[in-house]
């Protein structure tokens, strides 16, 4: 059996490897969510409010985005602009929020996401110190559950249970989201990967999820 040693050398190093990279990540993250909430706060449409169609139409293009995001085939800036749309339309999303949750629910859940990130941010960051690496498997039983998880979700829906079963499922989200912080952030640590916008997407896509979870919750 693997005996797992705290090295705090060993992530000072690669902190200090990989500061230009971590910078990129955080700066575009901070920026993304600030253009999330900027739109949220200060754009007053009315008609995603009356409108489902459009509602559902900015919902499937965010997929879209995704989708294009996952090919991987566009330079650094063409991947800039889009996670700023995609950032743009979870802010226009969100406007929704103001409808049917107090402004103090929202404030809470936006601490709450906060504190959830740093904490599972840390955690990853002992983790790494112990050497303990979450490869490929770990992503992939991640996304089963996420897979299952929304599975569960369409089936309740149907079935008119999801009110009774609404805050069970938005916590087992929480949890997923938080683990899936921890996940990225040690991929982010033990890969050579020189993708900031991407790394900071898969951060950006945990905290939109938690902050939507805490706020239905």
């Amino acid at each position: 059996m693997k005996k797992y040693q705290f090295n705090l050398k060993k992530l000072f190093e690669i902190m200090n490897k990989k500061k230009v990279y971590l910078l990129q990540i955080f700066t575009n993250l901070i920026f993304q969510i600030l253009v999330t909430f900027v739109i949220f706060y200060k754009v007053n449409y009315d008609i995603i409010n009356n409108n489902n169609i459009i509602f559902i139409m900015l919902i499937l293009f965010q997929f879209g985005i995704i989708f294009i995001f996952s090919l991987n085939i566009f330079p650094y800036y063409i991947n800039f602009l889009l996670m700023t749309l995609f950032s743009v339309i979870s802010g226009l999303i969100f406007i929704r929020l103001k409808k049917y949750v107090s402004p103090e629910i929202i404030k809470t859940a936006i601490f709450g996401t906060l504190g959830i990130f740093v904490s599972m941010f840390i955690f990853a960051l002992i983790l790494f110190a112990f050497g303990i690496y979450l490869d490929y498997r770990v992503g992939l039983f991640l996304l089963f559950l996420l897979l299952l998880l929304i599975i569960i979700r369409i089936v309740v829906y149907i079935m008119n249970e999801y009110h009774s079963t609404h805050k069970i499922l938005a916590i087992i989200s929480v949890i997923i989201f938080s683990i899936f912080i921890v996940y990225d952030t040690n991929n982010i640590l033990h890969n050579d990967s020189t993708d900031p916008i991407g790394a900071s997407m898969s951060y950006y896509l945990d905290i939109i999820n938690i902050f939507t979870n805490l706020v239905s919750n």
